[in-house]
């Protein structure tokens, strides 16, 4: 994986499956999970997504937009925003929104739960989730996007539905998952339940 300076100073984009859940988080300068992805496994499902179609409606996280992002971008001029977004937004959605949230809004129109990482907490929370979820995903995505099979998507959803949260601690409890399934099958001991996000 690349290494930590460069981890530290990129928002780099990574992905991956939790149960039938397809997962896109913006590092925003955050460490990314240990030993998932290889740097060319990563760039190749980048790309990959990148070029998947873009047919899903989406709908933003209010809640968490208006909770990390409003105190970023609400006092700046409008004429300093960016507007070159490509993405549709509902109409009367305020400026700001559309400057910070355009990027995860084409990841929700993929079909993607697309989280940003909150510089001030380290907390990831849901900026765009899709309103539908899609079918399958192209063979080179689903090939290359790393996959949970244990209790992670109970813990996500349990965050996606509850509107009061302000974040989960993702890579943390990625890490946290994958050294218990290596020493679980290291050790050859039974399965193993997730931490709760109360």
């Amino acid at each position: 994986m690349y290494n930590s300076l460069y981890q530290y100073t990129n928002d780099i984009d990574w992905f991956f499956m939790c149960g039938n859940l397809p997962i896109h988080v913006a590092s925003n300068a955050g460490l990314l999970p240990n030993n998932i992805y290889k740097v060319i496994e990563l760039q190749t499902l980048q790309i990959a997504v990148e070029n998947m179609s873009e047919d899903c409606d989406f709908e933003l996280n209010m809640p968490a937009l208006n909770y990390y992002v409003k105190q970023h971008y609400e006092n700046v001029e409008i004429s300093k925003l960016n507007k070159n977004y490509t993405v549709e937004f509902e109409p009367g959605t305020d400026e700001w929104v559309k400057a910070y949230a355009w990027s995860f809004a084409k990841m929700a129109r993929r079909g993607f739960y697309s989280f940003d990482r909150s510089l001030e907490t380290g907390l990831y929370f849901l900026v765009c989730k899709p309103k539908r979820k899609i079918e399958t995903l192209p063979e080179i995505v689903n090939d290359f996007i790393y996959k949970f099979v244990d209790r992670l998507e109970d813990d996500i959803l349990l965050y996606i539905n509850n509107p009061d949260s302000k974040g989960i601690p993702l890579v943390s409890f990625i890490n946290s998952l994958e050294y218990r399934k290596r020493k679980r099958l290291n050790m050859g001991a039974g399965g193993f339940s997730c931490v709760s996000l109360s």
